[in-house]
This record gives structure tokens, C-alpha cells and sequence, in this order.
């Protein structure tokens, strides 16, 4: 009867444990850093190009405008794109990040601008693009 007990007194705190760890765990993936942080606007460049996206010029812009690590201007078929990448390893760029993807917009020089993300990366002027349904798609599939 004793070794009863003993078994179940194990299992019942090995489950415990096991619960624990499984929660911990989850509430760690809710935070969980974008995939792409270590990847480069270049590197979104060179995937534009691999699906066919012809860009006439790129200009490296004002990247603290949008308080970001890094940020292009894109022409694409006579009409301007703004590329910004996000460090998530600054906390600062890190929050700025998660707020403009919960609004879905960023202020650039006091003008509010529709956004689209993805990862450490956002979009603006795609909105008023030309070629916005492909420029979104490309956008979005960059892994």
C-alpha cells in the first residue's frame, strides 16, 4: 500500500513539474523574436529581384525618422517604396516595432503612413503603388 502512495505522490509531482514547464515555455514563445531579425535589407533586395520585381534605383533614407537600424527608398516601375528594418535585440527598436504593427501605421515626418509587415521589416508606400497586390505578396513571403 505504501509503494501505492509513493508512486502516486511521484506521478502527481512529475506531472505538476511537467505542467510548469509547459507554460513557462509557452509564455516564452509569445515573445518570441521575429525570424528574420538576422537578415539584411539587402538581402530583401536580392529576393525582390529573384521574384521579378525590376527597381530602377535604391537609396539609402533617413533610418531615424522611423527610428529603425536600417531603411531604403526602393523606385519600382516610376514609383517610390520605403524599406525599414528593425533590430529586436535594441529595446527601443524593439518596442517601436510592436507598436506599429498593433496600429498597422508609423508617423514619417508627422505624415501617417499605412504599413506592412513582416518580421523585423515594414513597408510603406505600398499603398499608393502601381504594383501594390505583387509588392505586398513578394513582401510578405520573404522569409
Amino acid at each position: 500500500m505504501r509503494n501505492i502512495f509513493k508512486a502516486c505522490s511521484v506521478l502527481i509531482i512529475s506531472t505538476f513539474i511537467l505542467s510548469i514547464t509547459l507554460f513557462l515555455c509557452s509564455c516564452g514563445m509569445l515573445e518570441k523574436e521575429p525570424d528574420n531579425n538576422y537578415k539584411t535589407i539587402p538581402d530583401l533586395i536580392r529576393y525582390f529581384e529573384k521574384q521579378g520585381i525590376k527597381m530602377q534605383e535604391i537609396e539609402p533614407i533617413k533610418r531615424s525618422v522611423a527610428h529603425a537600424d536600417d531603411a531604403v527608398s526602393i523606385l519600382i516601375n516610376g514609383k517610390g517604396i520605403g524599406i525599414y528594418k528593425y533590430n529586436v535585440k535594441f529595446g527601443k527598436e524593439k518596442k517601436k516595432l510592436k507598436r506599429v504593427k498593433e496600429e498597422g501605421f508609423i508617423y514619417l515626418v508627422g505624415i501617417k503612413k499605412p504599413i506592412v509587415a513582416n518580421g523585423t521589416f515594414i513597408m510603406v508606400g505600398q499603398d499608393t503603388h502601381p504594383d501594390e497586390k505583387q509588392l505586398i505578396k513578394v513582401f510578405k513571403s520573404f522569409k
